[in-house]
């Protein structure tokens, strides 16, 4: 993950089952990224899109979607990360369905 120790301690929320800690994450992020510079910003986003992988949990998918929201309201998603990061949010749309409630 960025190598910030701020973030770190973020970081370590976004694979949380917790609800308060998945809102405690997205704040950090939110709170981390008004700070970063463009080139900071996309090696966060890069730490962000590893957790978006099928052996993850639907928490950890949420946490990434939740980093992802919270970086596009702050202007700090890159154009360039679009293309990869529109299709992992359609994937991640179905961890919202039936059984992951």
């Amino acid at each position: 993950m960025y190598d910030d120790p701020g973030c770190a301690s973020v970081g370590a929320d976004i694979r949380s089952a917790a609800c308060h800690a998945c809102s405690a994450f997205g704040e950090g992020i939110r709170r981390l990224a008004g700070r970063l510079r463009e080139e900071q910003a996309d090696e966060l986003v890069g730490s962000v899109l590893e957790v978006f992988h099928p052996p993850e949990s639907c928490e950890a998918w949420h946490g990434g979607c939740l980093a992802v929201a919270e970086l596009c309201r702050k202007g700090r998603l890159p154009q360039e990360r679009l293309n990869a990061i529109i299709p992992i949010i359609f994937q991640a749309l179905g961890y919202d369905g039936p059984g992951y409630a």
